[in-house]
C-alpha cells in the first residue's frame, strides 16, 4: 500500500490504519499484520498481510474470495486523514508452516 502522507503524521496512526483495513475487509484487527514500513519524504510504503483468525491454519475459500474481491474492486476506503493511497501490488500466498 502506498500512502501520500508525511511520516510524522502517519506513524502514530498505524494501529488505527490496521483497524480501518480490518473493518473494510471484514476481518478481525488481530488478523491484520504490518510486515514492512518504509518512507521517503511524504510517501510511505506499507506491506500488510491478512492471516487466518486465531490459531486456525487456513482461511476459508469464501473469506479469501471476499477479501480478494474487495481489494480487486477498489472497495477499500480509508478516512481522508490517511491522505491519498493506492494498492501498488497484492497477491495471495499460502501460509508458511508453523513450527
Amino acid at each position: 500500500m502506498s500512502l501520500s502522507i508525511d511520516n510524522s503524521e502517519l506513524k502514530p496512526h498505524v494501529p488505527e490504519l490496521a483497524h480501518f483495513i480490518a473493518q473494510e475487509l471484514d476481518v478481525y484487527v488481530s488478523q491484520v499484520h504490518l510486515m514492512n514500513f518504509s518512507t521517503k519524504g511524504n510517501d510511505s510504503l506499507i506491506r500488510w498481510a491478512i492471516f487466518p483468525a486465531g490459531s486456525a491454519d487456513y482461511m476459508s475459500h469464501t473469506t479469501a474470495m471476499e477479501i480478494t474481491c474487495r481489494l480487486a474492486g477498489d472497495r477499500l476506503h480509508l478516512p481522508d486523514t490517511f491522505g491519498s493511497y493506492k494498492f501498488v501490488k497484492w497477491d495471495i500466498e499460502p501460509l508458511q508452516k508453523r513450527f
